[in-house]
């Protein structure tokens, strides 16, 4: 994204809708300081993940649930 990475766009979105579940996928390791920072907004999913472990954030999500502390196992 030219203006703003995933982290920067949910805190804006956060702003307009403190209700909006957020879940971010991600190829980074999931000890670096961003996806962190992203855990603060919503659920990480490092890579590689399953189906079944998306269907699982999504289920979750939608059930209104924020799954563990913010950042799944590998």
């Amino acid at each position: 994204m030219p203006a703003m990475n995933g982290v920067e766009l949910a805190g804006a979105l956060r702003q307009r809708r403190r209700d909006l579940p957020i879940a971010f996928c991600t190829g980074s390791d999931p000890e670096r300081d961003l996806v962190h920072e992203a855990a603060a907004y919503g659920h990480v999913l490092p890579a590689p993940w399953t189906i079944a472990q998306m269907q699982a954030l999504v289920d979750n999500l939608h059930r209104g649930r924020r799954p563990g502390n913010g950042i799944a196992e590998r």
